[in-house]
């Protein structure tokens, strides 16, 4: 069976846009860089970023990180679901996700690295919304540059 895509709405100036940490809480670690982040997000894009409950708490359970991330696929006010960072330990988040709240309000979701979990989990649903937005970086002396572009290189699921 061939899963049916579509195209959620483009996030418009004014959208609210969940800012999530599905393995490690990052925001929570290094919460300059983080509040940055945020500020630039909002600045440059005039989305709104909405933190969830466990986007800096260290040490949060996978079904607490899940919880969150079910939140923001089922509140009809979210246009986008950013992941704060990659890690490992996301794979336990995968089995308390509910991929029908992903195919009732598709919505892009935006990570990478191990975020691939995720995507994985929401793919062979058939939802539209699964997207991974690595950055395209230029590696300088076998690291990567602080020139990375801001454009997300979009993959389909």
């Amino acid at each position: 069976m061939t899963p049916v895509l579509s195209s959620p709405r483009k996030a418009a100036v004014g959208d609210k846009v969940a800012v999530l940490s599905p393995s490690f809480a990052a925001p929570g670690f290094a919460p300059e860089v983080h509040e940055q982040a945020v500020r630039r997000l909002t600045e440059v894009t005039g989305l709104v970023p909405v933190e969830y409950p466990t986007t800096r708490r260290l040490g949060a359970s996978a079904r607490d990180r899940a919880d969150d991330l079910n939140a923001a696929f089922a509140d009809p006010e979210i246009r986008a679901v950013l992941a704060t960072v990659g890690g490992e330990d996301q794979i336990t988040v995968v089995p308390h996700l509910d991929p029908a709240l992903v195919r009732a309000d598709p919505k892009p979701f935006l990570g990478y690295s191990d975020n691939t979990n995720i995507l994985s989990c929401c793919g062979p649903t058939g939802s539209p919304a699964s997207t991974a937005a690595p950055r395209r970086c230029t590696w300088v002396r076998g690291r990567p540059s602080t020139r990375c572009t801001p454009e997300p290189c979009v993959l389909p699921c």
